[in-house]
């Protein structure tokens, strides 16, 4: 019977929260990378375009 029994809400809040920080962070680095590869690659070249005429 206790295997048909409903999660109580807060296992399911501290799951969320564990889940919610592990991910924050990924998150971050993930911003941290697209941001520096979009600088490097669209941002600079343009940049040298620009300055270069």
């Amino acid at each position: 019977m206790s295997e048909t029994m409903a999660m109580p809400a807060t296992t399911r809040r501290s799951r969320f929260a564990t889940w919610i920080r592990r991910y924050f962070w990924l998150w971050i680095a993930y911003q941290t990378v697209k941001g520096l590869a979009t600088t490097t690659f669209v941002w600079l070249p343009l940049l040298y375009v620009f300055l270069s005429t």
